[in-house]
């Protein structure tokens, strides 16, 4: 008998608890989805930033490239040469 009032307890306790987690679970739920959802979107802008900069970086470097004039074509120095023997 003790153990069937114990049990009962127990179940009626867990049912409480269950129903309330549920009921703050949901609200919660809500909430950390909303945050999720945030997050995600930060997550994404970031990555198309990040993109944008990479891309403007390498145009920049190309575009250095090109403008930059290029050196003069390096002539031995007849002084430089090694002696022959």
């Amino acid at each position: 008998m003790r153990l069937f009032v114990a049990a009962a307890a127990l179940a009626g306790g867990l049912a409480f608890s269950f129903g309330a987690s549920a009921q703050y679970d949901s609200a919660a739920s809500r909430a950390e989805n909303q945050v999720g959802s945030i997050n995600r979107s930060i997550t994404t802008q970031e990555r198309g930033r990040a993109l944008q900069q990479q891309n403007q970086f390498e145009t920049n470097a190309i575009r250095n490239q090109i403008t930059r004039p290029a050196p003069p074509p390096l002539v031995p120095s007849p002084m430089a040469a090694p002696l022959r023997r």
